[in-house]
């Protein structure tokens, strides 16, 4: 918002132009805050996601060593995973 001083004449001319740029600040701070809780909030759900896939993982590699050590049979042909 680019300002003229020179068109500013009188004493309510600058109440008007400080109301206008107070209500513009507190927009602003509004804004901020929100996209601030939008920032944590993805942030957070990351952290979730990582868990859950690290989680997975650790069951996979888990069972991957097991279904390993098993001997051949039908248990250790209906634990393999399927190929699509």
């Amino acid at each position: 918002m680019a300002l003229t001083l020179t068109l500013l004449t009188s004493k309510a001319d600058c109440d008007k132009v400080l109301d206008d740029l107070s209500d513009l600040k507190g927009e602003l701070e509004y804004k901020q805050i929100s996209l601030t809780r939008s920032r944590d909030n993805a942030s957070d759900r990351a952290s979730d996601i990582e868990a859950t896939l690290a989680s997975a993982q650790a069951e996979v590699d888990s069972l991957t060593a097991i279904i390993a050590v098993l001997p051949e049979g039908s248990t250790k042909v209906c634990a393999r995973p399927s190929t699509y």
